[in-house]
């Protein structure tokens, strides 16, 4: 307990507060993506995604047993040997597909569930930051009372119950003149 006590004093325990504080907001943010924008559109493929979902299952069947890497390279061999009429086709359907994209995005941003994200989300991030700032603004101040009981704490028998500790130190802080209790 008293290792422990030494280490929150230090810099590495500032440090793992401020990412134990970005990680969690992370995760919330992960979270409100998962659950918030699932009717959200999918974005437009591009004119190689297009190609490639074209050509994925015929150069899967040709080369069994390649990794996922491989089959990558083999779909961009494939792509490069496209003639550019070929390419330019592609490239129409995507800019149609985009197109598209965006009405659908923008009917998507009117709708309740992408403001209540954006609200949530706006929450997660000032907690966030609250978190974070809280480690750097100063202590409160002690108060007349606690200076008073620092002070005065070896004239009291310790202990609980009454006329003792605390309780004791309260009746002699209300007795004591204002001189004293400043």
């Amino acid at each position: 307990d008293i290792e422990f006590a030494k280490y929150k004093d230090t810099e590495a325990w500032a440090n793992f507060c401020d990412e134990k504080a970005k990680l969690e907001n992370k995760q919330i943010q992960k979270k409100l993506i998962r659950t918030k924008l699932d009717e959200a559109p999918k974005k437009a493929p591009s004119s190689y995604a297009l190609f490639r979902a074209e050509v994925m299952t015929q150069v899967i069947e040709e080369n069994k047993g390649l990794s996922v890497g491989e089959v990558g390279k083999k779909i961009a061999e494939k792509w490069a040997a496209v003639p550019q009429e070929k390419k330019d086709e592609y490239q129409k359907v995507a800019a149609q597909k985009k197109v598209q994209y965006e009405k659908d995005l923008e009917a998507f941003k009117r709708k309740e569930v992408y403001t209540q994200f954006l609200q949530q989300k706006q929450l997660a991030k000032a907690k966030e930051n609250k978190l974070l700032q809280l480690r750097t603004l100063p202590k409160k101040p002690m108060s007349a009372f606690a200076m008073y009981a620092l002070e005065h704490k070896n004239e009291v028998e310790p202990g609980k119950g009454e006329g003792k500790g605390r309780d004791a130190l309260r009746k002699m802080y209300e007795k004591a003149g204002e001189e004293e209790k400043s």
